[in-house]
């Protein structure tokens, strides 16, 4: 398990955790209900956010999650569904504190969440090995999208789930830069 400082003060970029690029300083991540400090966490640069969408990039033209089996992809699905579920009350917690959400509505937000997962799943199980023509493509070149809009645990606590999802998912990056936004 990773440590929580180093958590905090770094980005999780390429499958290691690394010191920001640029000179932001440090993001003040405060509860919108009464204004407590609940943590102080690194900024991501826009030199980061670059870095991290190459990287995912790299990985998926590498194949670790492209080249997988389809069923295998669904397979890894169901298990963050699963770490997701088994970690609810502690995540909807935190999304409540971070966000000012009621726990109910935090709670609702875990679930969404498990069953985007579990749906994307069931659907690689049934098209498994399926070729569907999309047909004619609209851009010559690939479209990248970096999320800017994180699951509010990433950087912000020690959760015992949170190295193994970052092993489910090859060449994850995270971070947040203030004003750097996709569409």
């Amino acid at each position: 398990m990773h440590d929580l400082m180093t958590a905090l003060n770094n980005l999780y970029i390429d499958g290691h955790w690394v010191t920001t690029q640029g000179q932001l300083p440090p993001h003040q991540v405060t509860n919108p209900a009464n204004g407590t400090l609940l943590a102080t966490v690194c900024e991501a640069s826009v030199d980061d956010v670059d870095t991290a969408v190459r990287s995912a990039a790299a990985s998926f033209s590498k194949g670790e999650w492209s080249g997988l089996p389809v069923r295998e992809r669904g397979d890894r699905m169901r298990i963050i569904a699963q770490i997701l579920l088994d970690h609810r009350e502690e995540l909807a917690r935190i999304e409540s504190l971070d966000a000012g959400k009621t726990l109910r509505e935090a709670r609702l937000d875990v679930d969404d969440a498990v069953s985007a997962f579990r749906y994307f799943a069931n659907i690689a199980d049934l098209d498994a090995g399926r070729m569907v023509d999309a047909g004619k493509p609209q851009h010559s070149q690939p479209h990248w999208l970096c999320s800017c809009r994180r699951l509010r645990i990433d950087c912000r606590v020690e959760l015992p789930a949170a190295d193994h999802l970052l092993e489910t998912c090859p060449g994850a990056g995270r971070g947040k830069h203030r004003g750097h936004q996709t569409q």
